[in-house]
């Protein structure tokens, strides 16, 4: 996933709270690092890792495995067939020189950005029209991190990612989504 890299996906002007959110979390320190190391090393698609968050925050209680299942099955196709292609163009654009034309691909992968953006709400809007979530503003900070965690636990489960293999990554996104909880939180979550 890439909102930012040069802050253009601000003018896209989504009203998806769930696009609002994410674009907030994205830009906290390490976050789409995280994220990224999480995608390219473990296949996940960072935009149900960020509903698995959003959903928590909101105050909404576990996701079922079936609802993450769900999530799974709604994007699947999109995000194989549109997003990841248009990544892989996108990144093949920046890691080589074409005949030496810099600023033409300069161009072309700036112009894939603005579509490759675009390509992550479409996957958005697919995900809240697939688990409606419901929030709960009385829910404490700690449950809802511990909430967060249950639902990437499970995210990470039906993947296969192995459980060590991504803790420092979590801390991070746990904290970017939750900035306001101290960290010895997140660590007992």
């Amino acid at each position: 996933m890439i909102l930012f890299e040069d802050n253009k996906s601000n003018k896209l002007g989504s009203t998806n709270q769930f696009w609002q959110f994410s674009l907030q979390v994205y830009e906290r320190k390490d976050f789409a690092h995280s994220c990224i190391s999480l995608q390219d090393n473990y296949g996940i698609d960072v935009n149900i890792l960020l509903y698995c968050c959003w959903a928590a925050s909101e105050g909404h209680s576990v996701l079922l495995k079936e609802e993450i299942d769900s999530l799974c099955r709604s994007v699947k196709n999109w995000n194989h067939e549109v997003v990841q292609k248009l990544r892989s163009i996108r990144r093949y654009l920046k890691n080589h020189d074409i005949n030496h034309l810099e600023a033409f691909s300069q161009n072309i992968r700036c112009k894939v950005l603005e579509i490759e953006i675009k390509a992550e709400q479409v996957e958005q809007d697919l995900l809240t029209n697939t688990v409606s979530i419901s929030k709960n503003k009385y829910m404490s900070d700690q449950c809802r991190v511990r909430n967060a965690l249950e639902n990437i636990r499970t995210y990470f489960a039906i993947l296969g990612v192995p459980k060590a293999a991504s803790t420092s990554e979590l801390r991070i996104i746990l904290k970017g989504v939750f900035p306001n909880i101290i960290e010895k939180d997140i660590d007992a979550a």
